[in-house]
């Protein structure tokens, strides 16, 4: 990394794994569903977040279940896939990390747990060995940890020289 004269520690903490979720609108019926299938995903248009690992992700679960999605948008905007999916316009599967309750425009999104059991995606942080973990990284860690998947333990941050 430029301008930390080597003096780095990295640090892939699988405590900071965040599972994927369908996330719909409030009024879709699957919105009422406990746990969504991705049977039941692939009957709807899938908006297709483009972003990071997220295509690879989504590559490795639908194969792995066999079934393709209905992909009729795909985009590097998280937020264009939130409001197409808040107000209406398909289902899509996204981190818990990108979840907000509401669209830009104010609709209502929800998510619901997936009934298959699909790969996490993961988030790696890279701090100064000199100053220690920033506040907002610490934040991140403590509220990953919170939420972490069920069945994965949480490790502690490896330092990497």
């Amino acid at each position: 990394m430029a301008g930390t004269n080597g003096n780095v520690a990295a640090g892939q903490v699988s405590s900071v794994r965040t599972r994927l979720t369908d996330t719909i609108s409030a009024g879709h019926p699957l919105a009422v569903v406990e746990r969504v299938t991705l049977a039941e995903v692939v009957r709807h248009a899938f908006p297709m977040l483009d972003m990071d690992e997220h295509v690879q992700t989504a590559s490795r679960y639908w194969t792995q279940h066999g079934l393709t999605p209905s992909i009729r948008f795909q985009s590097k905007s998280i937020e264009g896939i939130r409001s197409m999916v808040a107000l209406g316009s398909g289902v899509t599967i996204l981190s818990d990390l990108v979840y907000r309750s509401w669209s830009l425009e104010g609709a209502r999104i929800v998510r619901r747990p997936l009934a298959e059991n699909v790969p996490t995606m993961d988030v790696g942080i890279i701090w100064s060995r000199q100053r220690g973990w920033p506040a907002a990284a610490q934040a991140l860690r403590v509220s990953c940890a919170r939420r972490r998947v069920p069945g994965r333990r949480a490790e502690a941050p490896r330092q990497r020289a």
